[in-house]
């Protein structure tokens, strides 16, 4: 057994979290890039916020119809609504969209969405990866001995 085989089990934190989740997400991303071309904009905004292909093509065409409802959007899109609105929600939880609440003429409401402006995505998404590059580094630097400057033990 690898001296480092059960590091993962117990760095977690008493609120369940995984201590190692950054180091562990930047080495699936940095092995996705590892072919050379490196993934476009879609695939990594859909690997940090654990979207599918299909809810980022939901986000863009939401980026250019600004405050739709779930019924817009399955017209536009030729979707289900029932299969928009679970694409929605998903996008919501990583806050890449919100909902809002328009009063209708009968008294009743529609929801609205609206989604992050792309640049503000991209620049979380940056913040996300340098946040998960340091952490990986520190966490590397925890398990690994340290060694003098001079090379001598």
């Amino acid at each position: 057994m690898d001296s480092c085989d059960g590091c993962v089990e117990q760095a977690s934190t008493q609120d369940g979290t995984n201590q190692w989740d950054a180091v562990r997400k930047l080495a699936q991303f940095e092995a996705m890039a590892g072919d050379g071309s490196g993934p476009d904009l879609s695939e990594t905004i859909c690997f940090f916020f654990g979207l599918a292909l299909s809810d980022f093509e939901l986000y863009t065409t939401l980026l250019d119809h600004q405050r739709s409802t779930s019924r817009e959007l399955a017209e536009t899109l030729g979707n289900d609504r029932s299969l928009i609105n679970k694409r929605l929600l998903t996008l919501r939880e990583a806050d890449l969209v919100n909902r809002e609440t328009h009063p209708l003429s009968d008294g009743g409401y529609e929801y609205r969405y609206r989604a992050q402006p792309l640049p503000e995505t991209v620049e979380e998404l940056n913040d996300e990866i340098e946040a998960w590059s340091e952490e990986a580094v520190t966490r590397f630097q925890q398990i690994t001995p340290s060694t003098p400057a001079d090379g001598s033990p």
